[in-house]
């Protein structure tokens, strides 16, 4: 009771406080409405008196007046807690946030039942191994009222189903449910910085090529890349040739500004154009891909099989 009051009251202030045109047509002509259309079919389908008729009227006008203000108080809380939930800025990632920067591939494809089910297993790695802390808003039942942002226990996230429901962009009213205990939250948040300690950013191709350079300088691969290449430039577009062969290149596919995998049956349509400045498709001197990125992991990895004793010639690409 005490929840649905201060809805109602929230709900008043958007209608007095916000601006005269809400208030009258939040709390006189939307209630006013569906008040008449009630009395009115009443006085269409039977002979009532007119006080009957007056009394249904003002109950129906205050049921109306009433539900409007408590659906006005619950978007306005909504807000807020989304506003609170983002107050430290970029400091603070949402759990949308979040699992698009895990998987960029989500935000093009957020319906995709392998993308979320691969994205979420990894988060809750990093969150049951205590790798990252998560924040959110217990939901208390069955009065559905939301506790102050706090620190979630790594133990919750051992037997968990996410809902999903955060990737629509108009909200979530529950987040994320524990199997065993039932219990739910709301707005899930993590800081950027954690984050990225856990999932870094990806880097620049071309920045990525000339640190594999740095780490692999003596290794056969590096002796192919120096006697093809000869000049500097060279060099390092036969590092970003083998890298965007060997792993997964982001890219923005023009004219879209949504960093995406290059699909793997399109690398052998596109080559690099000059300086690492994006993708085209062969006979075309337009770029189709632009801002070619690739993650620290799969730069590690390349390192790692480059510097291997065992590996040869023929695999360097």
């Amino acid at each position: 009771m005490r929840h649905l009051g201060r809805l109602f009251e929230l709900g008043w202030r958007v209608v007095t406080e916000v601006h005269t045109a809400w208030w009258i047509v939040g709390d006189i002509l939307i209630p006013l409405g569906p008040a008449a259309l009630i009395t009115g079919l009443l006085g269409f389908f039977g002979e009532h008196s007119a006080a009957l008729l007056v009394v249904v009227f003002i109950l129906a006008f205050a049921v109306v007046s009433l539900v409007s203000l408590g659906w006005l108080g619950y978007r306005q809380e909504s807000r807020r807690l989304t506003a609170a939930t983002h107050q430290s800025g970029d400091l603070q990632w949402t759990i949308r946030d979040l699992f698009i920067h895990i998987c960029p591939d989500l935000e093009k494809k957020p319906e995709d039942p392998g993308l979320r089910r691969e994205t979420a297993s990894q988060l809750l790695d990093a969150l049951a191994s205590a790798k990252l802390a998560m924040r959110g808003r217990k939901i208390e039942r069955p009065a559905s009222r939301r506790q102050p942002l706090t620190v979630i226990d790594s133990n919750y996230w051992t037997d968990v189903l996410f809902t999903f429901w955060f990737l629509d962009k108009t909200g979530s009213p529950v987040d994320v449910r524990n199997n065993k205990t039932g219990v739910e939250y709301a707005n899930l948040c993590v800081d950027r910085a954690a984050v990225l300690n856990v999932w870094p950013l990806p880097i620049p191709l071309r920045e990525a090529a000339r640190k594999a350079y740095e780490q692999t300088r003596g290794t056969d691969i590096a002796k192919v890349a120096e006697g093809f290449g000869k000049t500097p430039e060279g060099i390092l577009r036969y590092y970003e040739h083998s890298l965007f062969l060997q792993h997964p290149i982001y890219a923005q596919k023009l004219p879209s500004t949504i960093s995406e995998i290059v699909p793997p049956h399109v690398k052998p349509t596109l080559y690099l154009l000059e300086g690492g400045a994006g993708l085209g498709f062969h006979g075309s001197k337009e770029p189709a891909y632009i801002d070619l990125r690739m993650h620290i992991a799969d730069l590690e990895a390349f390192i790692s099989w480059a510097t291997d004793p065992n590996t040869t010639l023929t695999s360097a690409g």
